[in-house]
């Protein structure tokens, strides 16, 4: 296979579970695609789990202890020195343990979905994961609802956040950070390649300039959801024919070598190193490098959001609780953006100390988006049971 189809490891790793319709994707580069569309598995669309979740014994009274699974570029300093995690193990006496090791919702979720299904330990009290596949691990009974008392600061969730389909009332989960996905470029490979400095639209993506110098997000919802958008089509509410519309768009670009890899956070050291010119990208992950530059296209951004749940059978489901409510404070949430974790904060509130502390960074609407930009942002609707078998 040539370097421009490569099969990342991810995609290898979504592909054990495609979906039915993964005949339709034989062909060059139809592992990848199929791979992708293993991101439609889990519709997550009730509040109420099948299963009860598991609850181990609480060790957090004796065990100052906390394991917590994230993705990259979610702590500033990556929770080293001077971190906000550092200041929470210093005024509460609990031990970290905290990983960037997430890439991508479905292959996390495999390599503990075992453990998870036979009432097994994961070994973490606190894992982030996107909405659709929190919603997952709620209705399937793996995560562990939450004790409000232990998080007073809840108080302060974003409105718009509090109620949500996939778990009402917020008993199961808390945002970390929400975000979008537009285009991210490389501002010198791209102007090389193309004699442009930005990027418009979705369709500029499929310049034969471009060819092998592109990757897409193996985030179903946000990859398709941008092509569809640029199709003219509502992300909240598309039929099957649109969603087989930007099918169709996405196989052929694959399939042409146009697309190089369907990939996880693997997109942004290729994007930074210049291997590739362009991906659809993350708003957060792109902000703040001076070599790269994050567009909203003309035909708008998804609009997503990664929460913190606990485990069935956490062992230090208290601590993790403590953590909870000590990133929900809004000077510790302005501590963690101004320290460089350029995404929406679930804090609003947190915008008096980002502005003491980094005055141009509070004007940053990919922080503190106004009406007007979230004007120009679409939500993925919830799939049903249904549309989980066709897709």
């Amino acid at each position: 296979m040539n370097q421009e189809q490569e099969i990342t490891p991810e995609s290898a790793a979504l592909l054990r579970g495609a979906m039915q319709r993964r005949t339709v994707l034989a062909g060059a580069g139809g592992v990848a695609l199929a791979a992708f569309l293993a991101a439609c598995g889990a519709s997550g669309n009730g509040s109420t789990p099948s299963t009860t979740a598991a609850a181990g014994k609480d060790l957090s009274a004796t065990e100052k202890k906390l394991r917590w699974q994230n993705w990259p570029a979610y702590m500033d300093k990556e929770g080293g020195k001077g971190s906000t995690l550092t200041t929470f193990e210093k005024q509460s006496g609990v031990d970290v343990n905290y990983t960037t090791e997430i890439d991508d919702n479905i292959t996390f979720t495999n390599s503990v979905q075992q453990q998870l299904q036979r009432q097994q330990p994961t070994g973490y009290d606190i894992v982030v994961l996107t909405d659709w596949m929190a919603g997952k691990w709620i209705a399937n009974g793996w995560a562990l609802p939450l004790n409000k008392e232990n998080i007073p600061n809840a108080k302060n969730l974003r409105p718009q956040l509090v109620e949500v389909p996939f778990d009402k009332g917020r008993n199961y989960s808390l945002p970390w950070m929400s975000g979008f996905a537009g285009i991210g470029i490389n501002k010198k490979v791209f102007k090389k390649l193309t004699g442009k400095s930005e990027i418009k639209s979705i369709d500029d993506l499929w310049d034969p300039k471009l060819k092998g110098r592109i990757t897409v997000l193996s985030e179903m919802r946000d990859t398709m959801g941008l092509i569809m958008m640029s199709q003219g089509k509502n992300i909240g509410n598309f039929t099957d024919a649109d969603f087989q519309d930007a099918l169709a768009v996405l196989k052929d670009k694959v399939d042409s070598g146009q697309v190089r890899q369907v990939t996880g956070n693997g997109y942004l050291p290729e994007l930074e190193s210049g291997a590739i010119a362009a991906s659809t990208a993350w708003s957060g992950d792109v902000d703040g490098n001076p070599d790269l530059a994050w567009f909203v296209p003309e035909s708008g951004a998804t609009y997503w959001t990664d929460n913190m749940l606990i485990p069935a059978l956490a062992s230090h489901k208290t601590n993790a609780e403590k953590a909870m409510n000590f990133y929900y404070d809004p000077e510790n949430a302005g501590r963690l953006i101004a320290g460089g974790v350029t995404y929406v904060t679930p804090v609003p509130s947190a915008k008096p100390t980002v502005q003491k502390l980094d005055a141009e960074l509070a004007k940053n609407p990919l922080i503190f988006p106004s009406e007007q930009f979230l004007a120009n942002t679409q939500i993925f609707k919830v799939l049903t049971a249904e549309e989980n078998d066709n897709y």
